[in-house]
């Protein structure tokens, strides 16, 4: 199976990128979404982060408190290593387990924060979606109805744009509108169904 990692800075407009992919009948694999499911109630992972962290971290109906812990971990990179020590590891076996199950022309892994290649060994082609660092903080504000401050935290937490872009094999840009975006995601995809053909 021919694998296409998509990647870039919070608020850069990946979801916008795997929805279109997705509309073409790629099938995506998104790391942030299995990392939800193994922090949901009951769930071991969840568990050991109230172990870590201390109660105040879930609410009252025992689900995690993801702004209050993603403000954390924005702020601290020592409490930001020891949680992805914990979620990281298994974000990848599911991955993995996802990997045997897709069917389709070739499969999108979406992975936000990739630094690391070896750590997924069977990725063919890495696409990094790069805005402006002033989109990114408006649309982390309006998203998670943040200060700009508190955007800017999170967004710098993060790997730095250098980092992604020396990773990338391509690079789309998302600092126009949702056609121009559109019309990327379809050439991008005209190119991964040829290299994908030339895999088999």
């Amino acid at each position: 199976m021919y694998t296409v990692a998509l990647t870039g800075g919070m608020g850069a407009g990946k979801t916008s990128v795997s929805n279109g992919f997705a509309a073409l009948g790629v099938p995506i694999i998104d790391t942030d979404l299995i990392a939800r499911e193994l922090v949901l109630p009951n769930m071991l992972a969840l568990k050991k982060i109230i172990q870590h962290f201390g109660e105040q971290f879930v609410d009252a109906n025992g689900h995690l408190d993801r702004a209050k812990l993603r403000y954390l971990i924005s702020t601290n990179s020592v409490e930001r290593k020891w949680l992805n020590q914990l979620l990281h590891p298994q974000i990848r076996h599911v991955v993995t387990e996802r990997l045997t199950e897709a069917r389709g022309p070739y499969t999108m892994i979406v992975i936000p924060l990739l630094t690391t290649p070896k750590d997924y060994p069977y990725l063919n082609r890495i696409l990094t979606v790069e805005c402006t660092f002033l989109q990114q903080v408006k649309r982390v504000m309006a998203r998670d109805n943040i200060t700009q401050d508190a955007a800017k935290a999170l967004i710098l937490a993060q790997p730095t744009e250098q980092e992604r872009l020396t990773l990338a094999d391509d690079i789309m840009s998302n600092n126009g509108s949702l056609v121009a975006l559109t019309q990327q995601v379809n050439a991008y995809h005209k190119q991964y169904l040829d290299y994908a053909k030339r895999l088999d």
